[in-house]
């Protein structure tokens, strides 16, 4: 299915790939990781299953990522209902999520954002 507004960050020669919505699917919560192997082959796709209960970002699209050693940083995006100014961490190594601010409105950081980007 297609999929828009998603993010990607690669580590180790993996990408990371997260959320994003589809043109009549709604939004993605979910975790996709992408080995490109050397030699033309095909690339191989792992979904990663978020344990029942487990803390995550809800599902959204037109948020920013970005990694900073193994951590992949997701911050704001939105989707139907809402537009988010939260930030989460991933550490890519375990699959677990953390969130680092719920709400950066009122924490003295930008607020919600959707569509915009973040680089380390």
């Amino acid at each position: 299915m297609p999929r828009l507004y998603h993010t990607a960050v690669s580590f180790n020669g993996t990408g990371v790939l997260f959320g994003g919505s589809g043109i009549t699917e709604g939004f993605f919560g979910d975790l996709w990781t992408v080995t490109l192997p050397e030699g033309g082959l095909a690339p191989s796709w792992t979904s990663w299953a978020i344990p029942q209960g487990a803390p995550a970002p809800g599902p959204r699209a037109a948020h920013s990522a970005a990694l900073l050693g193994s951590q992949m940083y997701v911050y704001g995006g939105r989707n139907t209902e809402q537009l988010f100014s939260d930030l989460w961490v991933l550490e890519v190594t375990t699959g677990q999520w953390t969130l680092l601010d719920a709400d950066s409105s009122q924490t003295g950081g930008p607020g919600p954002r959707a569509s915009h980007a973040s680089v380390v």
